[in-house]
């Protein structure tokens, strides 16, 4: 398996381990859906365990940029209770990007 690409700019990611057969982006984030009660493309019977999955990719230049549609969640409590709030991320894109870089100069 090779790592997907960024789903919003189709930037090629690559795997932060490769010597493991799996999804896992170097300089960016894999996100899991297990369905989603009110989508009409993807929403899995939830009464049996999880089998399939949604799985996308977005490169960290992407989530620094557009950090105003992400939400930081906290569970709150057992179950399904979040609360909600909008990412704050610690570093800017401008920072990354010197950052990202300098690691792939060496």
């Amino acid at each position: 398996m090779t790592t997907l690409n960024c789903f919003r700019c189709d930037k090629v990611l690559e795997s932060a381990n490769p010597d493991r057969e799996h999804n896992q982006p170097y300089a960016g984030t894999s996100f899991q859906a297990q369905g989603q009660y009110g989508s009409t493309v993807f929403d899995p019977n939830v009464w049996t365990p999880v089998t399939q999955l949604l799985v996308l990719n977005a490169c960290d230049e992407c989530l620094l940029q557009n950090k105003a549609q992400v939400l930081h969640a906290t569970r709150t409590g057992e179950g399904v209770n979040y609360t909600y709030e909008t990412w704050e991320p610690d570093i800017t894109v401008e920072h990354w990007r010197e950052w990202f870089h300098e690691q792939n100069e060496e």
